[in-house]
């Protein structure tokens, strides 16, 4: 038998890393400045039902594995307890707003999924954002909570976010927050009677000190006038660290 030398097997079977696994995600508050993320229970479904449940949320829901609950109570209560558990490799959060102001307490909420501690891969998904929480700086909290606590409190590599390929705002919120696009699975879903391929996007733990370094200074207060516009940009907070955000769905390229 011949033994490769280190540099052989690092060239011919990769680097080594450390084998032990990641913990599996516990239902633990994650705190934030604007937001946090609190394990979701059915105490949360009142406040919830109002911003997502009702005929004029059904739009929410046009991406999601679930159909619209177009003001199905008792479907609603449903589909809330059985994301109270730790089941089907999900852990759910509930996105509470703590700023003085909020009109509502819980606005959203978002899950990990799809959670492989031997690999320690992870899944940022199951987004579900009222119309309170869209295209805000809490939204962008929220992510970079789930991203933090991914890597840097549970020492996950990877943390991966898909979605509908027709869904145009999760694609490009996903550019915006600095994951990389890797490709598009086809036909990978029948959802709903329909088609859906998946475009699968991630960050991992060598990306993420540049990332989060812009993601920090873009949420940081002193990032935002007295009326509350920013003042840079997270496309220029990222340009600031070393990232340059593409402006079209590029993979990176891989030799053969």
């Amino acid at each position: 038998m011949i033994s490769l030398s280190e540099e052989e097997a690092l060239q011919r079977l990769g680097p080594r890393v450390p084998t032990e696994p990641a913990p599996f995600p516990s239902r633990v508050t994650i705190p934030g400045q604007y937001v946090d993320l609190v394990p979701l229970t059915t105490e949360h479904e009142d406040l919830l039902y109002p911003l997502v449940g009702l005929p004029e949320h059904e739009r929410l829901w046009d991406y999601m594995l679930e159909a619209p609950f177009n003001g199905d109570r008792a479907r609603f209560s449903t589909y809330i307890s059985s994301r109270t558990a730790t089941a089907n490799n999900m852990v759910f959060w509930a996105i509470v707003d703590k700023t003085p102001s909020a009109t509502a307490k819980v606005i959203g909420m978002i899950s990990y999924l799809n959670i492989n501690p031997t690999h320690r891969t992870i899944e940022i998904g199951n987004v579900l954002f009222s119309s309170l929480l869209q295209r805000s700086r809490k939204s962008s909290e929220v992510v970079y909570l789930m991203l933090r606590h991914a890597f840097d409190d549970l020492g996950y590599r990877r943390v991966e976010w898909k979605c509908n390929n027709l869904n145009t705002p999760s694609k490009r919120a996903a550019i915006r927050y600095g994951f990389t696009y890797e490709g598009l699975f086809r036909k990978m879903f029948v959802l709903k009677g329909r088609n859906r391929d998946t475009a699968w996007f991630a960050i991992v733990d060598d990306d993420w000190p540049d990332r989060k370094a812009a993601l920090e200074t873009w949420l940081s207060e002193d990032n935002f006038d007295a009326q509350g516009a920013q003042i840079l940009t997270l496309k220029q907070a990222h340009a600031k660290f070393g990232y340059t955000v593409p402006e079209t769905l590029v993979m990176p390229a891989v030799p053969l």
